[in-house]
Formats: structure tokens, C-alpha cells, sequence
């Protein structure tokens, strides 16, 4: 018997708490820090509906993220179709075109087994907030080491 995996948005508020469609038509996707960031545009209709087609796009994303971990775990990937999608998961991190829980989410499915991961939400909505507040007058940052293997960084 096969059972059908949950919703990638299932586990979360909804991705539509994420966003919302300004009176022209611009989405915005609300950021941890409580700011917000356009992320396109939407004039096919109400405002829900804008949403929702914003959401879909970030619930894509989660997906995608998660066939790419299975197919590593399960050997069915090569170390260079797994590099494209990093860097395909990056570029729509750092360029977001969706409405959904960006850094819970996303980073969480991305990265299970990191170090920030397994310290919690609460951590990686911190680091993703300090990422997008712009400029690091004093950059640093802490590695956590596991057996000699660096598992994650702030």
C-alpha cells in the first residue's frame, strides 16, 4: 500500500501568512525580521488568488527540495545534479519569487542534518534575519565541527 506523502506546507502556518498583494498588484513575501521584499506581481485577479499562485511556487520549491534529499539518500543523484539544485535552492533563496516560511522551511528541508537545523527554528529565523538586514559592519562567523567534519556555521 502506498501512502501519499503530506503536503509540503502541511506542517506550517500556510505559506500565504508569508505575503500579501499590495492595491497594484505587487507581492511581497514578509522576511524574519518583519520587513518585507517584492517578489513579483499580480494583476489575474483578487488578491488571495495571488497568494495562493505565490505559494505555489514557494511549495514547488519545498518539493523540489525534497526529492533532491531523497534521491541523494537513496543514491539515485550525482554529486553534480545535487550541485545544481543547491545552487537552483540558493539563487531562489537569495532572489526569492514566492510567498512561503522561507527560513524555517526551505532551510530546514535544504539542510536536516545542520548544526542550525538541529539547534531549531528559533535559530535559523535568527541567522536568516541577520542575512537579510544587509550590510555586516563586523562579519564573523562560528563553525560547529562533528568528529574533525564541519556539520554547520553562523
Amino acid at each position: 500500500m502506498t501512502s501519499t506523502p503530506p503536503s509540503p506546507l502541511s506542517s506550517a502556518a500556510p505559506a500565504t501568512s508569508f505575503g500579501e498583494v499590495g492595491p497594484d498588484g505587487t507581492v511581497f513575501l514578509r522576511l524574519p525580521d518583519g520587513s518585507q521584499r517584492e517578489v513579483g506581481q499580480w494583476a489575474a485577479g483578487d488578491s488571495q488568488a495571488g497568494l495562493e499562485f505565490f505559494a505555489r511556487k514557494y511549495a514547488d520549491l519545498v518539493t523540489e527540495i525534497d526529492v533532491a534529499a531523497k534521491r541523494l539518500a537513496d543514491d539515485r543523484s550525482t554529486p553534480a545534479q545535487a550541485a545544481t539544485i543547491v545552487e537552483r535552492v540558493r539563487k531562489s533563496v537569495l532572489e526569492p519569487a514566492f510567498v512561503g516560511d522561507m527560513a524555517a522551511s526551505v532551510h530546514q528541508r535544504a539542510f536536516p542534518e545542520s548544526a542550525m537545523t538541529l539547534l531549531g527554528p528559533r535559530v535559523v529565523e535568527r541567522y536568516y534575519r541577520w542575512q537579510f538586514l544587509g550590510d555586516h559592519p563586523h562579519p564573523f562567523a562560528v563553525g560547529s565541527w562533528q568528529d574533525g567534519e564541519l556539520v554547520g556555521f553562523v
